[in-house]
């Protein structure tokens, strides 16, 4: 192969995509699952996930899987996740989460897995169908973030204690 042709080759290797290197923690155990599901169908089913297969507050690493049973847009993921967080953080610090979400995530087919991994409580990391995506890193996000999911006084207070492996009351 002629130089100048192998030089060009390598150039445009260089402008090839890296991909992110960063990968869930090993050892998970189950923790609790939940399905969420409105009048005949099913919108999601959510998975979370430890080190030791027992609940213990939001220590990380915790790791929230949810797997979608149907197509939802990521306009739609972000303007839930709005609501979700409204009246918990300020508003401007809940706008610019929502910015780097909307950056990340995808439209959502069935059968999408959507990952999130509680590094601290400031910092998570998102996969999509097992590729990260990418991370978020702003002073109690994670904590805000899971808690969508598991805290009482969330929207689906049932759903948390599934996923925080307690018995339903």
């Amino acid at each position: 192969m002629c130089k100048p042709l192998r030089q060009s080759l390598l150039f445009l290797l260089l402008l090839l995509p890296v991909p992110a290197s960063a990968e869930l923690p090993k050892g998970l155990r189950p923790v609790g699952e939940a399905s969420l599901s409105f009048l005949w169908y099913d919108v999601y089913q959510a998975r979370l996930f430890n080190l030791q297969g027992q609940y213990d507050g939001l220590k990380a690493p915790l790791v929230l899987q949810i797997i979608y049973r149907r197509e939802i847009s990521h306009q739609v993921l972000i303007e839930q996740t709005a609501n979700q967080l409204k009246n918990k953080v300020p508003e401007a610090e809940m706008q610019l989460w929502l910015q780097e979400l909307a950056a990340l995530w995808p439209d959502i087919r069935t059968d999408d897995q959507l990952t999130f991994h509680m590094k601290n409580a400031d910092s998570g990391d998102f996969y999509f169908n097992g590729q990260l995506l990418g991370n978020v890193e702003h002073p109690g996000f994670a904590r805000a973030f899971i808690n969508i999911w598991l805290a009482d006084d969330g929207r689906y207070s049932r759903m948390a204690k599934q996923l925080r492996g307690e018995a339903d009351s």
